[in-house]
């Protein structure tokens, strides 16, 4: 396990937290994501009922702003990343809703009309 290769102990920490609200193959539960403490600690509220280990375990690391480390976003970007980087799995956007977001389909809805070469004078 990952976990046990980190030689810090507050990675480790860290670590162990993500580890409870995400799956092996999600982005967020690798040590790179979470070394700089950007999603933060989860707050009691988002804690899972079910976990084994008690929040109080864990040091509480603040959740920094996504327009921190990239202030050109828009707000449907944020709202996006947002929804996409849920702790619990339940609240976290599924494909179908991720594919319906203003921000996506803006993207991808806008056409853009070219004039071909030879009408241009």
């Amino acid at each position: 396990m990952m976990m046990f290769l980190l030689s810090d102990a507050s990675k480790k920490k860290r670590y162990a937290v993500l580890a409870i609200y995400t799956t092996p193959h999600n982005h967020c539960s690798t040590p790179h994501f979470t070394e700089k403490g950007k999603l933060g600690t989860p707050t009691a509220k988002e804690w899972p009922r079910e976990a084994i280990i008690t929040r109080s375990s864990f040091p509480n690391f603040p959740a920094h702003s996504l327009k921190k480390f990239n202030p050109y976003l828009s707000g449907e970007a944020l709202d996006f990343v947002h929804l996409c980087l849920r702790y619990d799995p339940k609240k976290r956007v599924g494909s179908r809703q991720a594919l319906s977001h203003p921000y996506i389909k803006s993207s991808y809805t806008k056409s853009r009309i070219l004039q071909p070469v030879h009408n241009n004078k």
